[in-house]
């Protein structure tokens, strides 16, 4: 793990963490380095934050993820299960059926008085994505750890996601350690 990286992270006081969707149907050979970025940062600075919420999918019968896409995976466990040792960090799971969840952190935000939100996790084009946007539009600084973000959706994907994130939440809310 490269929990050295997590050193120069400059995480503001009453902020929040929110994993995205780092679970065992979403980690294959192109997200484990980043399943394993996500605990190294919980393992070396995740007391940091004043809370940690994890989104958790489950793919509901009937969605439009099976109907449009075609895509039936993530339907229970052990698909659905977070990575192992992540819960024992979380404070609140929030399940959700769709991309998004935004409209749950945000209560989950507010209730915890949090006022600044980092975010990592897996996909980086899809959900990570999706979930900054919906939180930068209930008002949010979504600050997005790119080391700590991946996708199964390949190298194209994720050198693709960061262009948009900058564009969608800020230049500045897109924080790379990485050289």
């Amino acid at each position: 793990m490269a929990s050295t990286r997590w050193r120069d992270l400059l995480i503001h006081p009453r902020s929040a963490l929110v994993v995205v969707d780092v679970q065992c149907g979403f980690v294959d050979a192109s997200t484990s380095p980043t399943a394993e970025e996500v605990m190294s940062l919980l393992h070396s600075r995740g007391e940091e934050f004043e809370t940690v919420i994890a989104t958790r999918f489950r793919n509901a019968p009937g969605s439009l993820f099976r109907t449009a896409i075609q895509w039936d995976r993530l339907a229970g466990p052990p698909e659905t299960d977070l990575v192992d040792g992540l819960e024992a960090f979380a404070d609140f799971v929030v399940d959700k059926t769709t991309y998004g969840a935004a409209a749950e952190l945000d209560v989950l935000l507010r209730q915890r008085s949090v006022l600044h939100v980092y975010l990592c996790g897996i996909d980086t084009d899809v959900c990570v994505l999706s979930n900054a946007a919906g939180l930068f539009d209930l008002g949010w600084r979504a600050n997005v750890l790119v080391d700590a973000c991946g996708t199964g959706g390949g190298s194209e994907a994720q050198a693709s996601a960061i262009p948009l994130l900058r564009r969608t939440v800020g230049p500045e809310q897109v924080i790379e350690l990485r050289p």
